[in-house]
């Protein structure tokens, strides 16, 4: 397909934490919508697994938890199987010692015997070793992956886990012990004091607490193992490879060593870490060389080499995090007169952030909170060498193999060091967190770099041009939009997002701008978002209990008897006043020429511009005498002005107030130091704040520069502009234009989330903004907090003006608000005639999920002689079981098998007689053999087949009826490649017929049952009206509309045989929280239906429908 031509429009994306909204809308000349070419609401799961929505656990986690599992099995395994072979050919007696033929605790006593002396005959000797030694090897002990397996070649001091069991062995035995006592021979003491009874050997939080507490370490079962070796008199050129094999462990720190990327400036070098020194001195560096410095009346500069090596002295010395202020000091400037914050780097890869790079590792090392390896660190890290350094932090880094690079010179001295600590401390250094990921470039091209930039005036652009001699417009490769990142939540988001670029593309041609509204849970894991809105809803909560008891308080001493209406913003200046002891902060005026009443909110330091920053670092709550002399200047020029020093008012008394404020119990001393050092600074400077600008506009989030950065690869050739905007922007201008108030949103008329469309409107929205417009908007809206605040000055227009004629910008405001308009109309069409769809994806390919449940339960065991029902006989363990059951000559599909004590089958190879106990799975939901138990199924169904049976009545006439069979994963694990899922035939043994409605596997057994649809979780479903009013009034009632969109639902479960789980499309709950708020009622069923999920019709009510 062609794109069409001439066709001019524009892109917007909304993307939330579970959804995303696209759209494209077509423009006519003048920029005016003509067109919603493609809107839609696409809803995802975030890459959650289905059995993990509890946890937010992703499938990626959950496959690795599997995949490490399944390794670690498979290393087991062999590494038995070696030991097996090893022993053999030393002469042990393996194959005469099967395992199955112990008992319970004869390992353990046979290893406390081999521990206390020495057994003369050899065959009973040899026979014994290799029971002691396979147990050790199955249960040995946890040892951190950072000691070799020599160090348990030599005595060390006992764990605290042997400690632990000797003295409850003591407690029980009312005993004391020796020290030298090995694991075994304290549990052998033990089990032989039992008196007969059962006694659990290990502690499990299914089976209860047992002898021993936990898990022993590997140096208390190998020094167990040596005592055994010297007891039975093994030479040590024996026992030393047995014991190699026995604690053999392969670790896997270093496999992901070879998938690094190479350095585009040097394709012989590797890409570095994040958390190497190299790459945290280049950051550094880079964001210096991205500073400017501007002076009153003079023109913004760079740094000056010697200004940026003051500067990175400070940084790269820094023991903990440092302030902008501190950088100002070095400089010797005020804080306004730098800029640069919160703007990107050369590169694209950092924005500039509230605080200045320090380096993370360093601080992090010498930051250990185990006071004994902080001083052995601190120590070894002021000796070593940089090249010394950069090999211990790939080292903790887990990026290289600790046993490969043994032999390297430059891994000499930190492997060392790691191989001196002992267990208690090897523990702490392996939980050490250092900054993780890759630069763009080696450490030798980052040294480079770096020392150009700090040695001469070079920039980043410069530096690389100079170093490389590459073309002035060369630039990093950058990735595709859709290239993975490994965060399945990130992932998504781009693989959606690329999907709907290149439809619109290849349909429509390039677009003209590429708008994106991000938040700060946008990119991040489902988990990580509902720790965000928890985290919101506590402080929210906290902060209305707060704000209510403030209320109650401000309604005691101010009413007078009256009523008195309390306003967040009278919160405000009463916490305020508050905090300054009910004094002027400017001039020390209390009670009475001071008090709440008599008090007015100031920003110490106004903007340049409209809207001053009304955070609590720029506000003091001063008496109107002072608000109206010192007006819009700040501080500190008021400070020196006629009316200041006729009041007394100095600098020194204002700084003393500020350090005698009183903060809530909440705050710890270093946030209220933070918060006054702020204040103190803001009272310090001399200039405005400059007006807001682009900064103010964009989204500052790390995978919103990223996603900015390779759309600008994408269009690199062709005039596409691309903005990033917060969700604040989308929020003003929904209520700058209108659309707030007029939309036409089911249950409402303004977004309260309950009409999933939302999202596609905020994409729209989102589209037709610019720069310019977003800028107004965010002026407007300081403009509104600061005038709540402290009022509107005189000959200011009210915020709701805003902008107006004497604005700069106003025309194009304008323009947009016209727009905007023509957008709403578009809108409001595509909502009532149900063309802006939601979305959402299907999984259709087999793996979606576990296999099974992860708990095993046991079977159920009947007498094959017995009587045997259709139902149990449905739940034969296999297959071959069942199908060894149904071919009996005594089977009847309706009355099972009778008692037949002659009765004999053959499966699975073995042959079973009468008397013989089988096994069954129990229960009545769908089970798979596993392990010797059942683990259920019921959330692998990969599709439901729904078919229209018909049933032969006795009078002769057919009777037709709709059923399906809910075809389970396992079943399909057995086909060819290439094969169709849907159309993979099934057998009458499969779990999936097994586990069908009875009528309809009697239908589809008698050739009575056609195949008319095939469903799978996501799939939608449109009911009519007349079903929705028999099967959920309430809910039809509640949110009827004339396009009948209330109407369509999605396919959310099978939870039985022959019921579908449904879930409207449209409606999301988390709206009806905003309907209770607004005074609306919901019906209990119709609450029940979105949070429990309670609407579950029976198929044979809407077959009829899935057929048309």
């Amino acid at each position: 397909m062609t794109a069409k031509t001439n066709i001019h429009y524009r892109v917007g994306a909304d993307v939330g934490l579970n959804s995303l909204g696209f759209s494209a809308i077509q423009l006519d000349t003048n920029g005016n919508p003509t067109a919603l070419l493609k809107t839609l609401s696409y809803i995802h799961d975030g890459g959650v697994d289905p059995t993990q929505n509890k946890s937010g656990t992703t499938r990626k986690a959950v496959a690795g938890i599997a995949r490490r599992t399944r390794n670690m099995r498979k290393r087991r395994s062999h590494r038995l199987s070696q030991l097996d072979r090893q022993l053999y050919q030393l002469g042990y007696p393996v194959d005469e010692v099967p395992e199955t033929e112990h008992g319970l605790y004869e390992y353990w006593n046979v290893r406390s015997a081999l521990a206390t002396a020495y057994v003369p005959d050899k065959d009973r000797r040899d026979r014994m070793m290799v029971m002691a030694v396979r147990h050790i090897a199955r249960h040995r002990g946890w040892r951190n992956s950072y000691s070799r397996v020599e160090t348990l070649f030599e005595d060390v001091e006992p764990s605290d886990q042997y400690k632990d069991l000797k003295q409850r062995v003591e407690t029980r035995l009312g005993v004391k012990l020796d020290d030298d006592m090995t694991p075994a021979q304290l549990v052998a003491l033990t089990l032989n004091e039992r008196d007969k009874n059962f006694m659990r050997v290990r502690t499990s939080t299914k089976y209860g607490e047992g002898i021993l507490p936990n898990r022993l370490m590997q140096s208390d079962n190998a020094r167990e193992l040596r005592r055994i070796f010297t007891v039975q008199q093994i030479p040590e050129d024996v026992w030393k490879p047995i014991l190699r094999t026995v604690f053999h462990c392969a670790s896997p720190k270093g496999s992901a060593e070879k998938h690094v990327g190479t350095d585009p400036l040097d394709q012989t070098q590797k890409r570095a870490l994040k958390a190497s020194i190299a790459f945290q001195k280049y950051r550094i560096l880079n964001v210096i060389t991205n500073l400017r410095i501007r002076r009153k009346s003079e023109a913004s500069r760079p740094l000056t080499v010697s200004e940026k090596q003051d500067v990175y002295e400070l940084l790269t010395t820094a023991k903990e995090d440092v302030e902008w202020l501190d950088v100002c000091a070095v400089l010797d400037i005020e804080r306004n007169e730098l800029k640069g914050v919160g703007t990107l780097t050369h590169d694209g890869e950092e924005r500039i952030g509230n605080k200045p790079p320090v380096l993370d590792t360093v601080i992090r090392l010498h930051g250990i909170k185990n006071t004994k390896l902080r001083k052995m660190m601190d120590a070894w890290w002021n000796a070593a060498t940089e090249d010394e350094q950069a090999a211990m932090i790939r080292l903790l880094s887990n990026t290289v193999d600790l046993d490969k690079v043994r032999d390297l010179i430059e891994y000499a001295s930190p492997i060392e060091f790691i191989d001196g600590l002992d267990e208690d401390l090897l523990t702490p250094l392996d939980s050490i967190s250092l900054p993780v990921g890759r630069a763009a470039y080696s450490e030798k091209t980052l040294d480079r770099l770096s020392k150009r930039m700090l040695e001469t005036e070079d920039d980043l652009h410069y530096a690389i041009r100079h170093e490389f001699d590459v073309p002035a417009d060369w630039k990093p490769p950058v990735p595709p939009v859709q290239e993975p990142t490994g965060n399945p939540a990130v992932d998504r988001v781009l693989k959606a997002f690329n999907r709907f670029l290149s439809q619109c593309e290849q349909e429509y041609g390039i677009p003209e701008s590429i708008a994106i509204e991000t938040t700060k849970e946008s990119f991040s894991s489902v988990a990580f978002g509902r720790t965000l809105d928890y985290e919101r809803r506590q402080r929210r909560d906290k902060d209305n209990q707060t704000r209510a008891a403030i209320r109650e308080d401000m309604r005691k001493q101010l009413s007078n008897g009256g009523s008195f209406k309390v306003h967040d913003y009278d919160i405000r200046r009463w916490e305020i006043v508050q905090s300054q002891n009910n004094t002027c902060l400017y001039c020390g005026a209390t009670s009475p020429r001071f008090s709440f009443d008599k008090s007015e909110l100031d920003h110490i330091v106004p903007r340049r511009g409209v809207g001053s920053d009304s955070k609590r670092t720029n506000m003091a709550a001063v008496c109107p005498e002072c608000n109206a002399s010192k007006s819009n200047v700040p501080f500190a020029v008021w400070v020196h002005s006629d009316y200041a020093k006729a009041h007394g008012i100095t600098m020194n008394d204002v700084i003393a107030r500020v350090n005698q404020l009183m903060f809530p119990p909440s705050m710890n001393r270093k946030q209220v130091g933070q918060v006054k050092k702020s204040i103190i600074s803001r009272l310090k400077q001399t200039e405005q704040d400059e007006p807001l600008d682009n900064r103010s506009i964009e989204s500052v989030g790390w995978m919103a520069d990223e996603l900015h950065r390779r759309l600008d690869g994408r269009y690199s050739n062709k005039t596409v502009k691309v903005f990033t905007f917060p969700g604040s922007i989308t929020y003003e201008a929904r209520r700058a234009s209108g659309i707030d108030g007029q939309i036409h949103f089911i249950g409402a008329q303004w977004k309260t989330r309950l009409d999933r469309r939302h999202h596609a409107v905020d994409a729209s929205v989102i589209a037709m903004m610019n720069q310019s417009v977003a800028l107004r908007l965010a002026e407007r809206h300081y403009l509104r907090e600061s005038q709540r605040l402290c009022g509107t000055p005189f000959g200011q227009a009210d915020w709701k003006q805003y902008p107006n004629k004497n604005t700069p910008g106003y025309v194009r405001y304008q323009q947009w608000i016209e727009q905007m308009k023509s957008l709403l109309n578009l809108l409001n069409k595509g909502l009532n005639e149900d063309t802006i769809p939601v979305v959402r994806s299907r999984r259709l390919r087999l793996g979606n999920s576990t296999a099974h449940d992860a708990t095993v339960k046991p079977l159920q065991y009947v007498r094959l002689g017995d009587a045997l029902s259709p139902t149990l006989i449905d739940h034969a363990i296999t297959p071959q079981v069942w199908k060894a059951l149904t071919r009996l000559p005594d089977y009847n599909p309706q009355t099972g098998l009778p008692a037949n004590p002659n009765r004999v089958i053959t499966a699975l190879g073995e042959v079973c007689h009468a008397k013989d106990e089988i096994g069954f799975l129990p229960g009545n939901n769908a089970q798979l053999y596993v392990n010797g138990g059942a683990a259920d199924i019921g959330g692998t169904i990969h599709h439901a087949r729904i078919y229209r049976c018909e049933q032969v009545l006795k009078n002769g006439k057919r009777k037709t009826f709709y059923g399906m069979v809910r075809v389970f994963q396992c079943d399909l694990m057995k086909r060819r490649k290439n094969t169709d899922l849907f159309r993979t035939p099934l057998h009458p043994a499969d779990v999936s017929i097994r586990y069908a409605d009875g009528k309809v596997r009697d239908a589809i057994r008698q050739g009575h049952a056609t195949c008319i649809a095939r469903l799978t979780i996501n799939d939608e479903i449109q009911l009519t009206s007349e079903m929705m009013m028999d099967m959920c009034p309430e809910y039809a009632n509640m949110f009827h509309t004339d396009s009948g969109v209330e109407r369509r639902f999605i396919v959310a479960g099978f939870p039985s045989p022959i019921q579908f789980r449904l879930v409207p499309s449209v409606i999301a709950e988390e709206g009806l929280g905003k309907m209770v708020e607004q005074g609306l009622e919901v019906p209990a069923k119709v609450e029940k239906m979105f949070k429990l999920h309670t609407f579950v019709p029976v198929v044979n009510k809407i077959g009829h429908v899935l057929e048309q």
